[in-house]
């Protein structure tokens, strides 16, 4: 079925190129990577393709893209224990994408909707009623409709890239009662490069279309760039996936050390450590504590009047402290443990920001991102505020 929708998905794109080439409309690709929410298959990691042009505008609409899109993602949970489990999904989608530009800036808001199908497979040890074997295998895969629906940004950093993050809600359909049919949160973020045609052809720099003068903006840098910002940004953070069954929402917050203007204008770098306590609903759990620390990269783009959008990625690792029953080491009554572990951590977002005074901004933000376990990753989103001062 793997190799089936793989080469249905080539031949679709291969002949919708074709079929486009006589129009001479240009053509875009987005490579990106992807975090999917499967409910209770959990959460699968993963990268994406997608083929996009600007057929429509031939229809006098030139504010809509039509793409196609494939997306691989997996995820293994309990690596080299008895009951490891491999999941692999696979969607595959067609639909349009609309973008409206952010004032006078080559900023866009999109959003997209997407029909298709997808392919479910899942590898564990085999269960006869609660009882397992890890001597053998089961494979259960299935395979049915797929929909999703997004809201993103899309900057044009130049004629031949772009960057973008997105996030939604997917949808599949199945019909096997060992599956039960994956929906939940999806977001990707990743580059938009032109194969035919560029980005200035497309109304992303110097448009020339009705929705959208030419750009000439330039973003009035404030006292504060090119110093040392300290910031404290307390925030909420929303568990996906597995982590849910484990947690409800908790709270916390991040410390930043911001060095603007840190290798080009605009450009910005730091550290964050933070703290989150998280509230177990899980009776095995009886505390949870995370303490990530952060490597942060960041981008200003200023929209006018104070007001500017900043993508963030962050990369580090995360301190877990945690108390449960240990169900494994004592099927009956179980046995109380205590983890203590330090894991890879990484968020991307993006956060709105105002110039209160010369050395002092606030800020509101949100994030999506994860704490890498083997045992399956702890996923979540943080929403926040806070603010940033100069001394």
């Amino acid at each position: 079925m793997i190799k089936i929708t793989v080469i249905n998905t080539v031949l679709l794109m291969i002949v919708s190129l074709f079929i486009i080439q006589p129009l001479k409309a240009d053509i875009l690709t987005d490579l990106n990577g992807t975090i999917i929410d499967l409910g209770d298959e959990g959460t699968v990691t993963g990268g994406g393709l997608t083929f996009l042009w600007d057929m429509p505008r031939y229809f006098d609409n030139d504010k809509v893209l039509f793409y196609i899109n494939t997306t691989f993602a997996f995820s293994l949970k309990d690596k080299d224990k008895p009951k490891e489990t491999v999941r692999s999904y696979i969607p595959v989608s067609a639909g349009f994408e609309y973008r409206y530009r952010v004032l006078n800036i080559p900023l866009y808001v999109t959003g997209s909707a997407g029909a298709g199908v997808s392919y479910f497979k899942k590898e564990g040890p085999l269960y006869i009623g609660s009882v397992m074997d890890p001597s053998k295998t089961q494979i259960d895969s299935d395979s049915g409709p797929y929909g999703d629906l997004m809201l993103g940004l899309n900057y044009v950093l130049s004629q031949n890239i772009a960057l973008f993050a997105r996030g939604g809600y997917q949808i599949s359909l199945y019909n096997d009662d060992k599956i039960k049919s994956p929906s939940g949160f999806l977001f990707n973020t990743g580059v938009r490069i032109p194969i035919f045609g560029n980005h200035r052809s497309l109304g992303g720099v110097d448009d020339v279309y009705d929705d959208s003068d030419p750009i000439k903006f330039t973003y009035k840098k404030k006292k504060t760039r090119g110093q040392t910002l300290y910031g404290f940004t307390p925030g909420v953070i929303i568990p996906f996936g597995e982590f849910r069954e484990i947690s409800d929402i908790g709270y916390g917050g991040l410390f930043s050390i911001t060095r603007s203007n840190l290798f080009f204008r605009n450009f910005e770098g730091g550290v964050a450590p933070g703290f989150y306590y998280m509230n177990p609903k899980n009776k095995d759990y009886d505390q949870l504590f995370i303490a990530p620390v952060y490597l942060t990269a960041g981008y200003i783009l200023g929209i006018g009047r104070g007001f500017a959008v900043k993508p963030v990625i962050s990369i580090g690792a995360a301190y877990i402290d945690a108390k449960y029953i240990d169900r494994e080491k004592s099927i009956s009554e179980g046995q109380d443990s205590h983890l203590k572990t330090v894991e890879p951590a990484f968020k991307t977002g993006i956060s709105a920001e105002y110039i209160i005074a010369d050395s002092l901004t606030c800020s509101i933000g949100c994030d999506y991102g994860a704490v890498i376990e083997k045992e399956g990753n702890l996923t979540f989103i943080v929403a926040s505020a806070g603010v940033n001062y100069s001394f």
